[in-house]
């Protein structure tokens, strides 16, 4: 997968951390540096195999490759609370 998934919101399948979301900091090959803000801040991202997380639809993407650059972890919070109450709508709907 060569495509740039910088600025998405992605959610682990696999780890320890299975299931949490994060925002997508940069891109090198198979790896994604990986920020939530809190656990793992911007200066400290966790680098994941991109085969063991899930890009979620672009209505929870809130950066974009240009802004994330300049995003501080409290904006990075802010916008995965927000994705997390999406999916947590979604799924009482269902």
């Amino acid at each position: 997968m060569e495509r740039d998934l910088t600025g998405r919101t992605v959610r682990s399948l696999r780890g320890h951390d299975k299931g949490r979301l994060y925002i997508v900091l940069r891109t090198e090959g198979t790896f994604v540096f990986l920020s939530d803000g809190r656990l793992r801040p911007r200066e400290g991202p966790k680098k994941k195999n991109v085969r063991h997380i899930e890009v979620l639809p672009d209505a929870m993407t809130y950066f974009t490759p240009e802004t994330v650059p300049d995003a501080k972890n409290e904006e990075i919070r802010r916008a995965l609370k927000s994705a997390g109450n999406i999916i947590s709508m979604t799924i009482q709907e269902e």
